[in-house]
């Protein structure tokens, strides 16, 4: 288990590096990043209380 999650863990931020050094990415990210960023931890929070409650 603590091992699942310590891969997940590298994994995930391995994936956010590559995502904001990609030169096209890091510039759509930058510009609407903070615009974005909200709305996905909304739903994502709203996702995880539904499925803790079903």
């Amino acid at each position: 288990m603590v091992m699942t999650f310590a891969v997940m863990t590298g994994v995930w931020c391995a994936l956010g590096f590559y995502l904001v050094h990609h030169s096209v990415l890091s510039k759509r990210i930058q510009r609407h990043g903070h615009q974005v960023l909200p709305f996905v931890l909304i739903v994502l929070g709203v996702y995880i209380l539904a499925e803790g409650f079903l």
